[in-house]
């Protein structure tokens, strides 16, 4: 949200500059997601007065529609981010009215360099060239860290070269990409960022693509990749799915709106129904149109494959996935993506060799040791499955999805008081963060406790956690399935015939 660049807020022993996008506590960073960060903009700048729940929106989301629900998982953010503090409830809700922020505040004018708006104009030469040399820069920095990232911005770059083509509709071509340098050089910063699926690397990249539209307001791809990070949040469990899912729904409908063609979107949108609406005829139409729009597009392939292994389509899963692999060979989350169909399809061996290959490339990539350790797990190869998480948790503490992997194993194990520990710590996890039912009823499932699992599994439905898209193939559950609870959860779900 536009702010003066020359303000600088204290309150307390906090330092707010909206600027940098910056919020400290005694000196020290206090990390704060990219829409809970705004509406503390929002309310500290106007201190002592009460900001109802439409102005809130409207100064956060300028030009979306979106969920109230949003409003209210990005203040609970907020109020967490400055219970560093200790001492105080610094926000006031109004009830069914909006909030108030109540401290004082000490506004400070800080010197800045002023850049003038430049008026838009259509793409030429030159400016494709400013911004293939942006995309050189980061990629050539990147390239060697992660190659997933190539598959979305080398289709971005060919779409904006053709932007200067004069028979490209320029009302679309300059909704969907962007003559300002700036914002696409922020665009693809988050991009590479998203491509590294780590938590904190997540909250960066939504931090640029929201500079990115900032910059330019009519940047579609730059939505659509909100959209993406939000979502991403939510699948991997970081957090919630209904502050999650929900929050990037008005995102791939803004791009949407500035570029109906936009095949990033679509897609975005299709993954949002799959994931969190269940609504399996929805996504299956977006995903196809996404690939009538692009129908190279290596992500669509990927994440509609998904799709079809889900709604018991696997020949047609394989062969999406196939081409995904085809399209982007070098792609860590797509060949990961390969395991994770040997996998689903009890192929484990062949699971187990293709994972280990996308260690070869990349040995810290989680998602693979995750995988890898799945597999192991259903060949009877315990240690070593657990020696798998382990390698994991070197680079990704505190994950939840680990954590009830590592528990579900314990108990399968016969290390019961292993997985009771894991499960204490899962506990005392959830007062800080997210921690998905769906996890804890593993573990209760590897322990052999049915009725708690099953309960936790009621938790899941109510949370709406995406995992319980894969209730009837994940393997872990074999123990419940010939229990009539299972069969009504499964039920539930509604499968597409």
């Amino acid at each position: 949200m536009p702010t003066d660049e020359r303000e600088v807020y204290r309150f307390g022993d906090f330092t707010l500059v909206p600027r940098e996008r910056s919020l400290s506590h005694r000196g020290a960073p206090v990390a704060i997601t990219g829409k809970a960060f705004d509406m503390l903009v929002a309310l500290v700048s106007d201190a002592g007065h009460l900001l109802t729940k439409d102005v809130l929106l409207q100064k956060v989301w300028p030009g979306l529609v979106v969920e109230e629900v949003n409003l209210t998982v990005n203040m609970s953010a907020l109020r967490k981010a400055l219970a560093v503090s200790g001492d105080r409830d610094w926000i006031e809700t109004v009830p069914r009215q909006g909030y108030r922020f109540n401290a004082p505040v000490t506004l400070e004018q800080a010197p800045h360099t002023h850049l003038p708006n430049r008026p838009r104009r259509r793409m030429q030469g030159s400016h494709v060239a400013a911004l293939v040399g942006v995309a050189a820069l980061v990629l050539g920095v990147s390239a060697w860290v992660l190659p997933a990232v190539h598959d979305r911005i080398a289709a971005d770059l060919g779409a904006g070269a053709r932007m200067a083509q004069p028979d490209r509709n320029e009302a679309s071509a300059q909704a969907a990409h962007t003559v300002n340098a700036e914002a696409y050089k922020e665009y693809l910063q988050g991009r590479f960022l998203w491509s590294q699926r780590s938590e904190p690397g997540l909250q960066r990249a939504i931090s640029h693509f929201e500079r990115a539209v900032e910059l330019d307001p009519d940047f579609a791809l730059a939505y659509a990749a909100l959209a993406d990070t939000h979502t991403t949040l939510g699948y991997l469990g970081h957090m919630p799915p209904v502050s999650t899912f929900p929050v990037a729904r008005p995102y791939a409908l803004k791009a949407l709106k500035l570029d109906p063609s936009l095949a990033q979107a679509h897609a975005a949108l299709a993954y949002i129904k799959f994931y969190f609406d269940w609504d399996w005829a929805g996504a299956a139409e977006e995903f196809q149109r996404a690939l009538d729009l692009s129908p190279n597009d290596a992500i669509t392939h990927q994440w509609r494959a998904v799709y079809l292994r889900a709604a018991g389509r696997p020949d047609e899963a394989q062969s999406e996935v196939e081409t995904a692999h085809r399209l982007d060979p070098l792609s860590l989350a797509i060949n990961t993506d390969v395991g994770f169909h040997h996998y689903y399809a009890g192929r484990y061996e062949e699971a187990i060799a293709q994972l280990q290959a996308v260690l070869g490339m990349k040995p810290d990539f989680a998602l693979a040791h995750l995988w890898l350790a799945r597999s192991l797990l259903e060949v009877g190869k315990l240690e070593e499955a657990m020696q798998e998480t382990s390698h994991a948790e070197k680079s990704e503490r505190e994950w939840p999805v680990l954590m009830a992997a590592r528990g579900f194993t314990s108990g399968v194990m016969g290390k019961s008081a292993d997985a009771r520990d894991m499960l204490r710590e899962m506990h005392q996890l959830s007062s800080r963060r997210f921690v998905t039912a769906y996890g804890f009823a593993l573990v209760h499932a590897g322990l052999g406790e049915k009725d708690e699992a099953f309960q936790w599994l009621e938790k899941a439905f109510e949370e709406r956690s995406h995992w319980l898209v894969w209730l009837r193939l994940d393997p872990r559950w074999k123990a419940l399935r010939a229990d009539p609870r299972f069969d009504a959860l499964v039920q539930r779900m509604k499968y597409p015939d």
